[in-house]
């Protein structure tokens, strides 16, 4: 929002200022000239406080109430006896005035009297006055400067006797300049004050509207500095007595001065206060010396004395404010820097207009008349600019915070969802769909890391024979065992990143990424992504997943402790196999599936040969190792529709679907081998094994308690033919095996 509005300020601003600063430069070139300036008496308690002054302005007016014949009679007008003046003499030669009547001018547009006594070239002296303790029209040129038209001048030149009378200050900048082009550069002069006052005025309502619309202090604080300045500025030049009739009287100008001198003091320290955003007790130590200044400026009005303490006050408090801003300035704020370089520019502006009081006057340049105002111009541009970036600042903060705010938001809602299921792989799954919303990828995969390795719970883009299978050491990919190992995220521009290479050492890509998935301080799976072409991942992609995968590390903990949970609940915590309660539940499920389709059911029970044997020449350890390793054996040789459950001890239980008896008994043959020919070693002893089956089958199976006894019986019966062998129930002759 505040990109626009800084480039119309651009370009309704910058050519305004121009114009300000340009109009008093181009004046500042005509060169108006003065003869040498010598000063007659300084009062600065006023002149009747000094003998010399009084004596001296005893005769002057007793030789204008006596002028030479034909010379008209003349008065000095009365001045204060108490405030300072200093009266000097100009010594000017005639060609050094253009042709037409000359004007002599103060450039001190606040100088309460000016009065300029002349001779002429008939010798008859002349005297006029003007200041701001007078008319404005009692000029002699409309122009900011008090100033008078002198008569002819004598041949051989003349001198020109000044008074200057004010009682704060008085700058002796007295100049002499032919009136044609004193009337240029006093136009020049109302136009470059005009350009100054608008430029503060669109500050002021640019400021205002800023401030209504987003609610900020600040913006408020320096629309009252700009106000201040704009009504210094209005009572400074003689804008209000030049150009509004209801203005004020001169009467009244040293308690208008005093007024907008310490609206600008307290503008300005409204405008530090909030711009700094003091709070507390530096809040109130500034406020207190800024309310002390103004009060001192204000108090100028009766006191000259005010003045000066109000100054001294501003001044030791701008110049530490500068030194504490010193010590920000190169914080990399744009807006400190701007803040700083406006108040330097008014210190300097200042200082430059208040030092060139030492000088004589003669050849003063422009500029110094103008060094404040134009350094307070400068100030309230910087200040505008500072407020603006400022604001844009607090606007990208505010951005930052609320796209923060969605994204926790985004976050919660994706660890809701991830947590709505307890299945890992469709946690995985929709995890990949939520990092799919965000970040870019043609290929993702999710690997949970389990006892025997890594296993792939979820994958977009790959295809078929690109991902492994099922569990797959951890030591085939260096770089997910780099992940898993140490915990580490990578972020890799090329196949060549990183680890090595791609992380499932497939064909190279233009870029990939790699993190893990933790969950109670342990790595329990890795999220990777990859793009084939295009831009590469960044930074902000790598800790945009992680945000995720944060939230999924919980809900994939959950999954699994479930999981692990709803193991226990159905399988034997010894063998991994089904445990006898829930076999029975899936048994009978399948029996009631087989009655409704049709189709015959075997059952096998299995027995391990001598076990107790076993246990008490190796150890219940070495028991149940031989558990575990028969388990196994089994498992991998049954169909993947077969029911494999722990019966009880060293029982183990089969449900064969639609298997007729003849079919049950080779596949029991082929079990009883497998486990003959087993090889079991325990603390470097091989332990042979052998197995006992029983086998029951009906075509029309009936209930699944009739079928296990059945199976049982059988097995009853190989145990007393021998061992290591396979009985059909109903069918007494043994298959095979061999006494055990």
């Amino acid at each position: 929002m505040t990109h626009p509005i800084a480039k119309q300020l651009r370009r309704g601003l910058l050519p305004w200022v121009v114009l300000a600063v340009a109009f008093p430069a181009a004046a500042a070139q005509a060169k108006p000239s003065s003869a040498r300036l010598t000063t007659l008496w300084d009062a600065p308690r006023g002149p009747g406080r000094v003998d010399e002054a009084t004596r001296w302005l005893a005769t002057l007016r007793q030789s204008l109430s006596r002028p030479r014949a034909g010379c008209p009679r003349v008065a000095l007008p009365e001045i204060s006896l108490t405030k300072r003046a200093r009266a000097l003499r100009l010594e000017v030669a005639r060609e050094r005035v253009a042709d037409g009547a000359p004007i002599v001018y103060l450039q001190d547009p606040i100088a309460e009297f000016f009065i300029v006594v002349a001779t002429d070239a008939r010798g008859c002296p002349s005297v006029s006055m003007s200041g701001r303790a007078l008319p404005f029209a009692q000029r002699a040129i409309a122009s900011p400067f008090p100033n008078a038209r002198l008569p002819a001048l004598a041949e051989e030149g003349a001198t020109i006797t000044a008074i200057v009378q004010d009682a704060k200050t008085i700058r002796p900048w007295i100049m002499l300049t032919d009136e044609t082009r004193f009337v240029r550069e006093s136009a020049l002069l109302w136009v470059g004050a005009g350009v100054y006052s608008g430029v503060l005025l669109m500050m002021i309502v640019i400021a205002l509207g800023f401030g209504a619309y987003v609610g900020n202090r600040v913006a408020v604080a320096y629309a009252l500095y700009c106000l201040g300045l704009q009504a210094w500025l209005v009572q400074n030049f003689g804008l209000g007595a030049a150009c509004l009739p209801f203005w004020p009287g001169p009467q009244h100008f040293a308690l208008l001065q005093a007024v907008s001198v310490a609206g600008v003091v307290i503008g300005i320290g409204l405008a530090t206060i909030e711009f700094l955003q003091l709070r507390g007790r530096a809040r109130a130590t500034v406020g207190g010396f800024v309310l002390l200044s103004a009060l001192g400026f204000f108090s100028s009005a009766w006191h000259a004395a005010g003045y000066r303490a109000g100054a001294a006050v501003l001044f030791a408090l701008a110049v530490a404010t500068f030194v504490q801003l010193g010590r920000v300035v190169f914080s990399g704020d744009a807006a400190i820097r701007l803040f700083t370089l406006g108040l330097g520019a008014t210190m300097v502006g200042g200082g430059a207009q208040a030092f060139s009081v030492i000088g004589t006057g003669v050849e003063v340049n422009r500029l110094a008349a103008f060094a404040f105002p134009l350094g307070s111009l400068f100030q309230a541009a910087c200040w505008l600019a500072a407020l603006i970036i400022r604001r844009r600042g607090e606007l990208n903060a505010l951005r930052a915070e609320k796209a923060q705010a969605r994204l926790a938001e985004t976050v919660r809602q994706v660890g809701a969802d991830l947590s709505s299921t307890l299945e890992l792989p469709e946690v995985m799954d929709r995890l990949l769909g939520h990092v799919a919303r965000f970040v870019r990828f043609d290929r993702a995969v999710v690997f949970a890391l389990e006892r025997e390795g890594i296993r792939v719970v979820a994958s977009r883009g790959f295809g078929a024979n690109e991902l492994p299978p099922g569990p797959v050491p951890l030591e085939a990919y260096r770089v997910l065992s780099r992940i898993a190992g140490s915990g580490t995220q990578i972020l890799s521009a090329a196949a060549s990143g990183p680890g090595g290479g791609h992380y499932l050492n497939l064909s190279p890509v233009s870029s990939w990424l790699a993190l893990p998935l933790w969950a109670r301080h342990e790595v329990i799976g890795i999220l990777a992504l990859d793009r084939s072409q295009g831009e590469g991942f960044a930074e902000r992609d790598l800790a945009l997943v992680k945000t995720f995968t944060g939230a999924a590390g919980v809900a994939a903990q959950n999954a699994r402790l479930f999981g692990e949970t709803r193991s226990l609940a159905t399988t034997d915590g010894l063998t991994g196999l089904l445990n006898r309660a829930h076999f029975f539940r899936s048994a009978e499920q399948e029996l009631r599936r087989c009655r409704r389709l049709g189709g015959p059911v075997s059952v096998m029970m299995a027995d391990v040969d001598h076990f107790k044997r076993i246990n008490d020449r190796y150890g219940h350890q070495a028991g149940d190792l031989v558990l575990v390793r028969v388990g196994a054996c089994l498992k991998q040789r049954i169909r993947e529709m077969d029911l494999l459950g722990r019966y009880g001890g060293e029982e183990f239980a089969l449900i064969l679907p639609h298997t007729p008896p003849s079919l049950a008994r080779e596949a029991a043959e082929r079990l009883r081998r497998a486990v003959e020919t087993l090889i079991i070693t325990y603390e470097g002893e091989n332990i042979a094994v052998t197995l006992s089956i029983g086998v029951a089958g009906r075509v029309q199976p009936e209930d699944l308690a009739g079928l296990l006894r059945a199976a049982d019986a059988a097995l009853y019966q190989a145990k007393h033919a021998g061992r290591n062998r396979v009985v059909v129930a109903a069918d007494e002759a043994p298959v095979s095996g061999a006494s055990a």
